[in-house]
């Protein structure tokens, strides 16, 4: 019974100590556009003109505007 309890606080401590050394910042948003590099070109997307993006890692994307929650989001394009 000893064993077990000293097996569990151990383990306790040092998932505690992993946890305490990250600080994340929810106050500040990202920009989904902030590491794009606009291509030049236009995508027609549901009847409208919409600059396509590259991302970092190569892939091209549009930015769309939700209509039910009016998010912006990324939609990638397959055949670029």
């Amino acid at each position: 019974m000893k064993k077990l309890f000293i097996t569990a606080m151990l383990l306790l401590s040092f998932i505690g100590a992993n946890a305490q050394g990250k600080i994340i910042n929810l106050d500040k948003k990202k920009d989904s556009t902030e590491q794009a590099k606009p291509t030049g070109d236009i995508a027609i997307y549901q009847g409208k003109e919409h600059p396509i993006y590259v991302s970092k890692n190569g892939k091209y994307y549009i930015l769309v505007i939700s209509k039910k929650t009016g998010n912006v989001y990324k939609k990638y394009l397959k055949n670029v």
